[in-house]
């Protein structure tokens, strides 16, 4: 089994950065490869560099504005040819023979999906929180779940959401008109791999950590913007409305994946300059963490200490006014 396998690299202004990302990709010991850029209309030289490098693989496209990486993601599936897609940062790393790892797991295990794991590291100028070391240590299980099976691993946050870290089968996407929302500025990931999963017939995790997370200082996750604690409520909804009418245990399941995302949007809300609107958004999501927690009382326990300690400081109307000032 030699299938060819589509990798979508979206770049902004990353001119430093995607010449060494691209190495890991083209140097991959697995070659039946696709590799398709898409320049969300940077504004320094990185469409030129790009352009520098010659291989018969690369499909290069350039967005006519900057529309995100959503919408350049979309663009990526929507003119890929490979069986298989994986997602590339285009200032992130591959381990050199990820691909074939990965290649081998879906030919042994006929899987529509593998989900593997991932390294954080810092770009040398930005220190790892204590969360990006967590996130970086923490292990997973090799195993194959059915598509039920993979949501509850993603529910019980056994599993991220982020799509560099999947092997997909591109029909999944295309078949069930999947793709990554283009009006949300913040969380785009958290709103999209859940359907994917719960489409798929087998789905194979692997503890192997294939892909490196380059930490920067100018990565959104260390900004505090209103419409970033908007977004992710916005998707909180949808989870809502599409678990609807599952059965009861994936429904508790999904409500108790949102939680910890509702308490990442209140950080950012309160942390946002101060007006009417984020005064109105922080009452939203501490009432939405208040509600949901009681809704699944008996899944608290599925938390770590430090979510459940927060869940508590909720109750108090405290937890809004200690990110204020942390």
């Amino acid at each position: 089994m030699n299938p060819k396998v589509s990798i979508i690299v979206p770049v902004y202004n990353l001119e430093n950065y995607i010449t060494e990302t691209l190495k890991t990709i083209l140097n991959q010991s697995y070659t039946n490869l696709e590799i398709i850029i898409i320049d969300d209309c940077s504004s320094d030289d990185t469409f030129s560099v790009i352009n520098q490098i010659s291989d018969a693989r690369l499909k290069i496209f350039r967005q006519k504005k900057n529309m995100g990486v959503s919408a350049a993601r979309n663009l990526g599936l929507s003119v890929a040819t490979g069986e298989f897609v994986q997602f590339v940062d285009g200032d992130d790393l591959l381990e050199s023979n990820a691909v074939e790892q990965l290649i081998e797991i879906v030919t042994k295990e006929n899987c529509d999906i593998v989900c593997f794991n991932l390294k954080v590291i810092s770009d040398g100028e930005t220190t790892l929180s204590l969360r990006e070391k967590r996130y970086s240590k923490q292990s997973m299980q090799n195993q194959v779940v059915n598509g039920n099976g993979a949501l509850k691993l993603l529910f019980l946050d056994k599993i991220k959401h982020t799509p560099p870290t999947y092997l997909f089968k591109l029909n999944l996407w295309r078949d069930n008109n999947i793709y990554f929302p283009t009006n949300r500025h913040y969380g785009e990931d958290y709103a999209t791999i859940y359907k994917v999963l719960s489409v798929a017939n087998l789905v194979a995790t692997i503890s192997n950590r294939l892909y490196y997370y380059v930490q920067r200082s100018t990565s959104s996750t260390h900004s505090s913007e209103i419409e970033f604690a908007v977004d992710n409520l916005k998707t909180t909804y949808e989870i809502d409305s599409y678990f609807k009418m599952y059965n009861p245990n994936i429904k508790k399941l999904a409500i108790r994946y949102t939680i910890p995302r509702l308490i990442t949007a209140l950080s950012i809300a309160s942390k946002a300059q101060d007006s009417i609107e984020t005064k109105n958004v922080v009452y939203k999501i501490s009432t939405e963490l208040l509600l949901r927690s009681k809704e699944i009382y008996m899944l608290k326990r599925t938390f770590s200490f430090n979510i459940r300690f927060k869940l508590m400081l909720n109750q108090f109307h405290l937890l809004s006014k200690i990110f204020k000032i942390v």
